[in-house]
Order: structure tokens, then C-alpha cells, then sequence
């Protein structure tokens, strides 16, 4: 454990440090050693956990990592007597979490009594424990519901004497009930006006108007405030509102219109040949001209042309043309006044015209790479290869027609690797190609033994240098080992960051030699996996990672070219 936590830089998979590099580096670094994390243990705060439940749900954080923790209920059938739930394996990051129990095994049992317990969690790797509060209640909450009072609305319009019409929404009824209308005492003390019977839906609601010209929703009544009233047939439930009456309608007075100017929303330059403006608001039939003024000092104006009125009072058109522009190339660039004047009555409306010396330069903002879209694509000619021989493993990826791509150390020494797809059969390939001072190998296939299919088409070399420092990339590998359902790896996991630095150094077999260093994060079976740039091109090849936190290594694509072109002769 220590010690594959003080190596400065391990290798995903294959050669690593020698021994004396491991205890130079623990000489080093002891002083370093990060402060342990307390483990704990956390229920799910949002299920009531009652006598019997099948399951319930565990998170665990600050665990060694892979380590397998038992969860336990302590005294559950009295002192001494335990009840085990389940166990949960923690991840790499020593967490995880996972749905305790089952019909068959539930995680509180029915033979316990209803009270508080102590959970702990145990690992079976260090014996490192941690404890945590377990309330069990008798039964679970009782969720009453509260029956809704039933209602009535009127429509929001202004009620007149005499109106032929009303229109009524209900809510709250018994489904399908039969709801009678009436307005209490509309012809004196319990002389009720009876408009009309509603039906509701099995919603218990509906939205209906009462009333035609033989049966006036609202009689001739004195103006004033009365209630109305509907009953239930069904049930005698009733719903009140009030409603007030007026002698008359209001008299509406229509408020003539000021005419008005308005121009486009794009920047005015100066030289402009073109100026959209529309009006709205004056004579029918009128012609209005517009100017800007003082467009070349006190009260000498610029005219820019005409705009004739339709029938609506309204009207637009495009001012100005290249041989006579709308804004004259010798104005100063400003604010200035744009009049629109009425040629039938003089009428006007301005409104401000501001001018500006050039165009706005227009920066595009990069667009967000998708990520997503290019895993989707890349994947199918990314594959998991093992070693059958040793068990080593880690990642290759298609270069040309039956060639694959990988990390020198994950072959070693091997002669052939097993190759996993994404999905199909397996296949073998032969290594035939060992470049150990680039870390690179090459593999070779029979592609009537392969039978990939039409979407594993090679990946593309791409560039990349110092000048793309913080540009987003993305690693894609097999550190889970691919799923291998059906022979099977599955897609390869995507890992996204950004290029930290470019820099030159040499590690274990290796020459001195040109890496990438990225924060997307990588582990053991990454290597030989492509790491690709916004466009979906391979800027790398997944080789390493330090100890030292969110520090990971990739060989330059310049690297992984010199290597191919030696070999390919291309």
C-alpha cells in the first residue's frame, strides 16, 4: 500500500519501476505521506426505515481504496447478537454505495424490534471501522389526504343588468356530479333566480356558460352585490361567490394614437447606403418625410427620403440607396435627432439616431467540443488487448486497415495479443512492431478473422504544441477492464481534461522523448489508449501517471508519428 502510494510515476501497465527506484523514491518521500481519511458511513436521510424493509441505502467515503466493507447491525436481537445487511466494495477513490437487502433477504428484519440501532461498517482489508445512527420505526407515515372544498368561479368581465351570458368554472365536485346555479334572494328576501345545472366531469370539475336569449343568465335585477350559489344533487355540497351587478357597460373612449418613428436595431455607421424605418400612428393616406437634423451643423438638415401611409395609419420602407445614401459619408459620428413630419397635416415624432465611425468587430466564441459525439464515434475502433499468457492487459486503437496501435509496455514481451471490440467476437493480433525508446508497438491482424464492422473506421492523426496549452482533450481507455459481456469489451471509458503541458523527458525503457501532460484522469489499463482533441483527431497515446495529484502523461502524437513512419515507411 505505502509503496504504490509513494512512486512518483507508474506505468498503467507493464514495465514499471525497478526496486531501487521504488526505495529511493520511499526514502524521499516519506516526510510527504498525505493524513489519513476517516471513514464514514451515511444512510439515506429521505426513506423513513421501518420493521421489514427490504432494502435501504449505504454511501461510504474515505475507505482504502478496492477495499470490501461489511455492513452490520449491531445487537439486533440483543446483546451480542448482530445482524449482517450486506457489503459494498469502494472504488478507486475509496467511496461507493450501493441498495442494501432484498425480498429474500431484507435489510432490516421483521423478527427486530422497532428502535435505535448501531450501524458500523467494517473493512475486511485493514479493519478500519466506522459507525453511524439507524432509527427503525414501527410502520411507516400514514399520508392523509384532505378532501378539497369544493368552488365556484365567475368569469372576470363586467356583469350588466340583463346579461344573456355567464360563464362558470367548478372545482373540488363528486365526479360526474349535477351542480344547480343560483343567485340567492334576486327578487327579494329567499326568492332565488335559478340560472342552470352544471355537470362535472370524473375530474369533479367543469367550465360551462348559462344563460341564452330566452333564459337570461341575468335577469332584470337592481345593480348591487348578490351571492351566487351552487348546490351538489348528489351529495348537497355547496360553493359560494359573490357577484357584483352593474346598471350599465362602461363607455369606452378611445385615446387617439401619437404618431410614431422607429428605425431597425442594427449599429448606424456612418456611410450607411440603407436605413430601414417604420412608422405607425398617423393619417391614413399620409406622406410623411423624414431627416436627421443638423446633420451637418445648426439647422442644416439631411433629408433622406419619403414614406407613404396606408389605410392603418402605418407604413415602412428601406431609405436610401448606394448612389444616395441614407447617412451621408462626411457626418461626424454622434447622436443626433431623426424628425418624421406629416405632409397632410404636420404632424411629427422623433426619436434619437446615434452614429458610430465603424462596424463593431464580431469575434466568433469558440463553440463547446462534443465530447460525446466524437466517444461515439472513436469507440468502435478502440479495443481492449490482453495478454493471455501473463494476464496483462490495456488499450489499442485502429491506425490503418488492419493495424492497431498501442504502448510498448502493455505487449512487453508477448508475440500476440487478444483483442476485444466494443461488440463482435474476439481476434488475435501479432506484434510486429516493438519501438521501446518511444514506448510504441505495433499489432497486425487478419481482417477476415477480425469482421469488423462498417462504423470501426481508423483514427486520425492530429497536432498539437505549447500554443494549445488549457485546450480541452479527452482519454479513452479501458482502466475498468472492458465489461466482456458475450466476448465483449464495450465502449472504452472516456476521461475529459485539458493539456497542461508539453514537455520533454525520458522514463523506464525510453529515451528522452516528447509527452503530453493532461488532467483528465487515467489508470491502469489506459495505456496504448488515443487521446483525441476537439475534432476527434489523436494528439497522444496514454502512457502513465504520477502520484503527485491530477498529474497524468501521454507520448506526444510527434512522437507516435516518428515511430509509424519508421515502420510504415509512409
Amino acid at each position: 500500500m505505502l509503496r504504490s502510494i509513494l512512486v512518483l510515476v507508474i506505468f498503467l501497465f507493464g514495465c514499471g519501476p525497478s526496486q531501487e527506484e521504488i526505495d529511493i523514491a520511499i526514502g524521499s518521500a516519506i516526510d510527504n505521506i498525505p493524513e489519513t481519511i476517516t471513514p464514514v458511513i451515511i444512510l439515506d436521510s429521505d426513506h423513513r426505515i421501518v420493521v421489514g424493509d427490504s432494502e435501504f441505502s449505504v454511501e461510504l467515503a474515505g475507505w482504502q481504496p478496492q477495499a470490501n466493507v461489511s455492513i452490520t447491525i449491531l445487537s439486533a436481537y440483543g446483546s451480542g447478537e448482530d445482524y449482517k445487511v450486506g457489503q459494498i466494495r469502494v472504488n478507486l477513490s475509496g467511496a461507493g454505495s450501493g441498495m442494501l437487502g432484498s425480498e429474500s433477504v431484507p435489510a432490516v428484519p421483521e423478527n427486530i424490534l422497532a428502535g435505535i440501532y448501531t450501524i458500523r461498517a467494517l473493512s475486511e482489508s485493514d479493519g478500519i471501522e466506522a459507525f453511524t445512527v439507524l432509527t427503525v420505526h414501527e410502520e411507516p407515515l400514514e399520508i392523509v389526504t384532505k378532501p378539497m372544498a369544493p368552488v365556484i368561479l365567475i368569469d372576470s368581465t363586467r356583469k350588466v343588468v340583463g346579461d344573456l351570458e355567464l360563464g362558470f368554472e367548478l372545482a373540488g365536485w363528486a365526479p360526474e356530479d349535477r351542480v344547480t346555479i343560483s343567485i340567492l334572494s334576486a327578487y327579494g328576501p329567499n326568492k332565488d333566480h335559478i340560472m342552470g345545472g352544471i355537470d362535472t366531469n370524473l375530474s369533479g370539475a367543469a367550465v360551462e356558460i348559462l344563460g341564452s336569449e330566452s333564459f337570461p343568465a341575468i335577469p332584470i335585477l337592481p345593480s348591487g352585490i348578490y351571492t351566487i350559489k351552487a348546490v351538489s344533487t348528489k351529495d348537497g355540497s355547496e360553493a359560494s361567490t359573490a357577484l357584483r351587478l352593474y346598471a350599465e357597460h362602461l363607455e369606452v373612449i378611445e385615446k387617439p394614437k401619437a404618431p410614431g418613428i422607429q428605425i431597425d436595431s442594427t449599429r448606424k455607421v456612418i456611410g450607411d447606403s440603407e436605413l430601414w424605418v417604420g412608422l405607425s400612428g398617423w393619417s391614413p393616406n399620409d406622406t410623411v418625410k423624414v431627416t436627421i437634423l443638423a446633420a451637418y451643423g445648426t439647422e442644416i438638415d439631411y433629408t433622406i427620403g419619403s414614406i407613404d401611409i396606408n389605410l392603418s395609419g402605418a407604413g415602412g420602407k428601406i431609405l436610401g440607396s448606394d448612389s444616395y445614401a441614407a447617412i451621408p459619408g462626411n457626418m461626424e459620428p454622434g447622436i443626433y435627432t431623426l424628425k418624421a413630419v406629416s405632409t397632410k397635416d404636420g404632424s411629427e415624432a422623433s426619436m434619437a439616431l446615434r452614429i458610430y465611425a465603424e462596424p463593431l468587430e464580431v469575434i466568433e466564441k469558440p463553440t463547446e467540443p462534443d465530447f460525446n459525439k466524437i466517444w461515439r464515434d472513436t469507440t468502435p475502433a478502440i479495443f481492449y488487448v490482453q495478454d493471455e499468457a501473463t494476464g496483462g492487459y490495456g488499450t489499442g486503437w485502429l491506425y490503418k486497415n488492419r493495424y492497431i496501435v498501442t504502448a510498448n509496455h502493455v505487449v512487453n514481451n508477448a508475440t500476440q495479443m487478444k483483442i476485444f471490440q466494443t461488440s463482435g467476437l474476439p481476434f488475435v493480433a501479432s506484434v510486429v512492431w516493438q519501438d521501446a525508446s518511444r514506448d510504441i508497438a505495433i499489432l497486425k491482424f487478419n481482417s477476415s478473422e477480425a469482421n469488423l464492422t462498417s462504423e470501426v473506421t481508423p483514427l486520425v492523426m492530429g497536432n498539437i504544441n505549447t500554443g494549445h496549452y488549457a485546450s480541452p482533450l479527452m482519454a479513452l481507455g479501458y482502466s475498468d477492464r472492458g465489461t466482456l459481456s458475450n466476448q465483449s469489451a464495450g465502449r472504452a471509458a472516456a476521461n475529459v481534461g485539458v493539456l497542461s503541458q508539453v514537455k520533454v523527458f525520458s522514463h523506464g525503457q525510453s529515451s528522452s522523448i516528447k509527452h503530453i501532460i493532461m488532467d483528465a484522469p487515467i489508470a491502469p489499463g489506459d495505456s496504448g489508449g488515443p487521446v483525441v482533441d476537439r475534432d476527434g483527431l489523436v494528439i497522444g497515446m496514454t502512457r502513465s501517471y504520477s502520484t503527485n495529484p491530477g498529474t497524468f502523461f501521454a507520448i506526444h502524437e510527434e512522437v507516435i508519428k516518428e515511430s509509424l513512419v519508421v515502420f510504415f515507411g509512409d
